[in-house]
């Protein structure tokens, strides 16, 4: 069985309580992915790493918006086609109003991942375990970005159809260990597209590590895991999988 294990957005602001976007109990989920890697790492056949790499001048930045009457606007605000009656974009005015309207609302994070910044870097602990997984079996980590593009969030490596050639390297393997921050936003819009693009899951079996991911605070997903377990995506913890 070739696996991969596929962990999403280890980022020091994510993970650190003084980050800048701390999901509540990342430290713990690193510290289970280091005992799988530790442990388990002779089942891996490959390791895929997500980043969040942005700007400081993003669509899910404040820094990107004003409301309409000259004040700041404050992080944790939801922008949909309503509140660009208050707010508007400080940048591409045209295309991101045009893009709500389409796509629906964005969310405005504390600014986050800045690429090249601390905050976008992987969490060292969990970086030292993987290099070395990578010098013990003498194989290279593979990366892949998102949230380059100023104009539009993407909590997946995979929104808006990007990065297709990572997504046909992830369906040459039998299984995928899922992994990683926030379940309730980036590792469950990688999932979606994932199950979107892999069809019936026959081939490529998803399987999502409970204790190595954690939600953000008050977003229901209940459904959502319901749905993915009947499409065949499997959600258990990493101490009982099989290998």
């Amino acid at each position: 069985m070739k696996t991969l294990l596929f962990t999403i957005d280890p980022q020091n602001d994510f993970v650190f309580e003084n980050g800048m976007l701390p999901v509540p109990n990342a430290k713990q989920d690193m510290a289970r992915i280091i005992n799988f890697l530790n442990t388990r790492g002779q089942e891996i056949d490959d390791i895929l790493i997500s980043l969040d790499a942005h700007s400081c001048i993003h669509v899910g930045h404040p820094n990107f918006w004003e409301m309409k009457d000259g004040s700041e606007v404050n992080p944790f605000t939801l922008v949909d086609a309503e509140m660009l009656k208050k707010i508007k974009p400080r940048f591409c005015e045209a295309y991101v109003k045009a893009d709500i309207k389409k796509n629906g609302p964005v969310m405005i994070w504390p600014e986050h991942c800045i690429k090249g910044d601390f905050g976008f870097c992987v969490y060292t602990p969990l970086m030292t375990a993987i290099d070395e997984w990578q010098i013990k079996h003498g194989k290279p980590v593979t990366f892949v970005e998102k949230g380059m593009d100023i104009r539009f969030e993407m909590h997946s490596a995979f929104s808006r159809g990007k990065n297709l050639d990572v997504l046909k390297f992830i369906s040459t393997y039998d299984r995928v260990l899922v992994c990683g921050e926030a379940l309730t936003h980036c590792v469950k819009q990688t999932v979606d597209d994932m199950v979107k693009f892999f069809g019936v899951l026959d081939k490529t079996q998803i399987i999502v590590f409970n204790d190595c991911t954690s939600p953000i605070i008050g977003f229901d997903i209940s459904d959502w895991i319901k749905e993915m377990k009947d499409k065949g995506v499997v959600f258990t913890e990493s101490y009982n999988f099989k290998g």
